[in-house]
């Protein structure tokens, strides 16, 4: 193990550096394993240092700190900057941000704004869903007016999906190409131009990460940006099962779906330079 903490000035922080050090050398011969907890902040005498301050300040991790608390992430903050996980059954959402179709369409009025979506694909009936939430873009809010939530085979989402996007005038739609977005999006095109509907733009996107650390890492954009229907006025069962899989979250991805979440992951990280305006939706 290399501890490396670069130029350390303070007394206090050199006493507790120089400790731990000399006990993980004292170790490094012994056939027992040790295990040392390494936080981004320590307490000294009662004051906060930044533990490798040479690399990040503690006004760094200060404003980290605080982020994740506003967002209701205090967890992510303790188990990755903390060294100090929670348990993995813990739900990550206990609440969600909520709006109204009246709140949103006063929101929307004489702004400019985006409706976009993101594909999670899918394509056998009874497999995992094709999921599909469909957003107002606002402010860096996404309101999340309609969703595609499905596993009843692409006979019958792809219909759904066209009368979706029409309907709701979505101008931008990224989709996953890993696992066969590309066909989606060509059926949906096709149907579309069939229909005589004004075709988004439509661009893939290639998930290099894992999944689950993917899905862990737009936590905090989720609980912050997006913003659900109250219950009284959701659309759909199927956006009712939506929120309801997003609701049951936990650290463990251990459901019985995560399609939901792995396309609302994807729609806080998408590209919106590459939308276009959209024209004012009413509910």
């Amino acid at each position: 193990m290399l501890l490396n903490c670069g130029e350390i000035t303070d007394d206090k922080f050199e006493l507790v550096y120089q400790e731990l050090k000399k006990d993980i050398v004292a170790n490094v011969d012994d056939d027992t394993f040790v295990t040392y907890t390494v936080p981004a902040i320590i307490t000294v005498d009662g004051e906060e240092m930044s533990f490798s301050p040479s690399q990040f300040s503690l006004d760094y991790y200060i404003n980290k700190r605080e982020s994740y608390k506003r967002r209701g992430q205090q967890w992510i903050w303790e188990a990755v900057f903390m060294q100090n996980p929670a348990n993995n059954d813990s739900k990550i959402f206990t609440k969600l941000n909520r709006f109204t179709k009246s709140q949103i369409n006063g929101i929307i009025r004489g702004e400019e704004y985006y409706v976009v979506s993101y594909i999670d694909p899918a394509f056998e009936k009874g497999g995992n869903k094709l999921a599909m939430p469909i957003a107002i873009y606002i402010d860096d809010k996404f309101y999340i007016i309609d969703v595609e939530y499905s596993n009843a085979g692409v006979e019958f989402t792809i219909p759904e999906i066209t009368e979706k996007l029409n309907k709701h005038n979505v101008s931008y739609i990224e989709y996953e190409m890993n696992n066969g977005g590309e066909k989606i999006s060509l059926k949906i095109e096709k149907r579309m131009n069939e229909k005589g509907y004004e075709l988004p733009v439509f661009k893939g996107v290639n998930n290099r990460k894992d999944k689950v650390v993917r899905i862990a890492l737009s936590f905090g954009d989720i609980a912050e940006k997006c913003y659900f229907l109250q219950e009284d006025e959701y659309p759909s069962k199927q956006y009712r099962d939506y929120v309801k899989e997003i609701l049951t979250v936990n650290l463990n991805l251990d459901q019985d779906y995560d399609d939901g979440i792995d396309a609302t992951a994807g729609l806080v990280t998408m590209k919106i330079s590459s939308a276009k305006n959209s024209s004012f939706v009413s509910f």
